[in-house]
C-alpha cells in the first residue's frame, strides 16, 4: 500500500521512496494532497463560472455566482464561532475556556 500511494498517487521514484523517513513521507503526502485539493476546489470554481456567465444574459433578476452553487468550503455552520469572534464579558469566562481546552 505504501509504495501504491507513494509511487503511484504522488509519484515519488520506488529508490527515492525508500529513502524517505515514516515522518518525511507523512509531509509529503499531506503536500500532494493539499496540492491536489486546492487544484479540485480551482476546477470547480471554474466550471460554476462557466455556469454563471452561460446564465446570466437569460435571468431576469441579477444573481451571484454563489447563487448557482455553495461548495462545502463556502458555508460556515450557524454553531461555527472563530475563537477572534468570541467575546469573553470576565475572567471567569477566560478561565473556562482555557479549562475546557
Amino acid at each position: 500500500m505504501l509504495e501504491e500511494i507513494g509511487c503511484g498517487e504522488v509519484g515519488l521514484k520506488i529508490e527515492y521512496l525508500y529513502s524517505l523517513t515514516p515522518r518525511q513521507f507523512h509531509n509529503i503526502l499531506e503536500g500532494f494532497r493539499n496540492k491536489e485539493e486546492l487544484r479540485l476546489r480551482h476546477l470547480y470554481e471554474t466550471t460554476r463560472m462557466i455556469m454563471y456567465a452561460a446564465q446570466s444574459p437569460y435571468a431576469d433578476k441579477k444573481f451571484k455566482p454563489e447563487d448557482i452553487m455553495i461548495f462545502p468550503w463556502e458555508k460556515k455552520e450557524k454553531n461555527d464561532v472563530d475563537d477572534n469572534d468570541r467575546v469573553y464579558k470576565s475572567a471567569d469566562e477566560i478561565r473556562r475556556f482555557f479549562e475546557e481546552n
